[in-house]
């Protein structure tokens, strides 16, 4: 008897823009679509975060998605039991969740909504997969992997209303189903397996380890495979400094970006991102309340809250950061 599968395609547009940490509280979803491949169900909704002063205008400005858009939406809860309802999640073995960039995007932003819903789990039959990382590995040489530029290398014109959830679906379904689906296959040669291993010691394999910040963590610690980083990132833990290596990271490699670093530490410490474990292991001394940085803190005053910040020195560090005019 064969397994039922559905392969879904889809996509979000959330609340963050340039700067704004992935994991903060204010980086929500605002619109989810998704198709069914088998069957051409098409799923498309607002999400009402319930923001005090609604949608930030400069995420607004990336996929013109406004408060009057989202006023009368449901929360991510309803929304996402309508969505498992609406496809019959239920009925299949396998629910096959695919978007691009979905292992550092949509993923993510898929189980920080679930953890917001009380008593709710991801389905055990929901698993996800990226069209981005295939197409790197399997159409090397282009000059662009992003989703309109791809559209336009395939198709020689752009996506009409980018940007928004229910045209990227649209677009990213065309290019899956003429180009990736006739070609995927899942499974492994020997040669693929050991490949796999070797690259997973690779220092580079790590987001946002490239190639200058592995010299430096050889130059300054030694390490030259992800083994021997993760036995130093243990070391802290076991001096009893549990933010540690994230000062570390922060102070001697030179990762200023804090979501750049909880990528490294998920990885280091083998922690989902999402999970708030991993926040314990994050340096947050110049950070308040609810954010986790002075951009976080920035953008919950002036673009969520849209009142007076009670730190004004902490909202102006926010601001110059936000704007590239210091770093540190």
């Amino acid at each position: 008897m064969s397994k039922r599968k559905a392969t879904i395609i889809f996509d979000l547009e959330t609340s963050g823009f340039r700067c704004m940490p992935m994991l903060s509280d204010y980086h929500r979803v605002l619109q989810i679509c998704a198709r069914c491949i088998e069957t051409g169900q098409v799923f498309d909704s607002f999400v009402n975060p319930e923001f005090k002063g609604g949608v930030p205008t400069y995420s607004s400005h990336i996929h013109d998605i406004k408060q009057s858009d989202i006023m009368k939406a449901p929360p991510m809860e309803v929304v996402l039991q309508n969505m498992y309802n609406f496809f019959n999640f239920q009925s299949y073995d396998t629910v096959e969740l695919i978007a691009h960039n979905c292992t550092y995007f949509d993923k993510i932003m898929i189980m920080k909504e679930y953890k917001t819903v009380d008593g709710e789990f991801v389905p055990d039959n929901i698993v996800f997969w990226d069209t981005l990382t295939w197409l790197r590995k399997n159409k090397p040489g282009l000059k662009s992997y992003r989703l309109g530029d791809l559209y336009k290398y395939f198709y020689g014109n752009d996506i009409t209303n980018a940007h928004r959830a229910d045209a990227d679906v649209m677009a990213l379904a065309r290019i899956y189903l003429e180009h990736i689906a006739p070609y995927r296959s899942e499974k492994m040669t020997q040669k693929d397996i050991e490949m796999a291993k070797i690259e997973s010691e690779c220092l580079t394999s790590i987001r946002f380890i490239g190639e200058w910040r592995a010299c430096l963590l050889y130059k300054h610690a030694t390490i030259g495979t992800v083994s021997q980083l993760k036995e130093f990132a243990k070391s802290f833990i076991l001096k009893g400094e549990p933010r540690g290596f994230d000062t570390w990271l922060k102070d001697v490699i030179g990762i200023r970006d804090v979501t750049s670093r909880m990528f490294v530490l998920s990885e280091v410490y083998n922690i989902p991102i999402w999970q708030d474990e991993l926040f314990s292991l994050v340096d947050l001394r110049h950070c308040d309340e609810n954010c986790i940085s002075e951009v976080d803190y920035y953008i919950k005053y002036r673009y969520v809250l849209n009142e007076p910040a009670p730190n004004k020195h902490l909202y102006n560090i926010g601001l110059m950061k936000m704007y590239k005019k210091i770093d540190y």
